[in-house]
């Protein structure tokens, strides 16, 4: 399943991400993300080379999750024919082939290229209800997208979520792919 959540800065996208994620690790799924998860989570850093590679890999059954935090910086559909996003519908179309369940989300949907959008099953829009004086956040709600329904959900506690704030840094910074790679530089990884 290929899930995107999408909404403003510090509305909870990467926290229900990572909720979604946990819950998916409790299943036995091998985890692999571009940002930092903690404890209770065993995952493995990837940057977009080692995404990309995950079609050319041996033919693995396993179940996976792959995160992918602010996918425009990566995936960034103003480059859609760099060889990068050309290969990104690799890892898109292959990812039910592979049992690879791919979670991203972004604050600019719009920008993240077309083979990771259009594929999406799912999309969660978030929000935040903050506490009027203290701008702390008191609850955050999502509105669940499918392409046959549109499902508000109920508010959801913050303190609900309080386990799951520690599951990662959520001020770590995503590094914009700026250098790309050829098609020469590409071909020498996958061999």
């Amino acid at each position: 399943m290929i899930i995107g959540f999408i909404g403003m800065p510090r509305t909870g996208k990467t926290l229900f991400m990572v909720f979604h994620a946990f819950n998916m690790f409790k299943l036995g799924h091998q985890i692999s993300a571009n940002f930092a998860l903690k404890s209770p989570f065993e995952f493995t850093r990837m940057n977009p080379y080692d995404m990309l590679k995950i079609p050319f890999s041996v033919m693995d059954r396993d179940n996976k999750t792959l995160l992918i935090q602010e996918a425009d910086k990566w995936f960034n559909s103003r480059r859609s024919m760099s060889n990068e996003n050309y290969l990104l519908g690799g890892l898109t179309g292959q990812s039910g082939k592979r049992n690879l369940n791919i979670l991203w989300d972004t604050q600019f949907p719009h920008l993240v290229d077309n083979q990771l959008r259009n594929i999406t099953e799912v999309v969660y829009h978030s929000s935040v209800f903050v506490d009027s004086q203290t701008k702390e956040p008191l609850a955050f709600q999502y509105t669940r997208e499918t392409p046959n329904d549109i499902n508000i959900l109920p508010p959801i506690p913050v303190t609900f979520f309080k386990p799951f704030f520690d599951m990662y840094d959520s001020y770590e910074p995503t590094a914009t792919l700026i250098k790309r790679k050829t098609k020469k530089e590409l071909s020498e990884m996958y061999e």
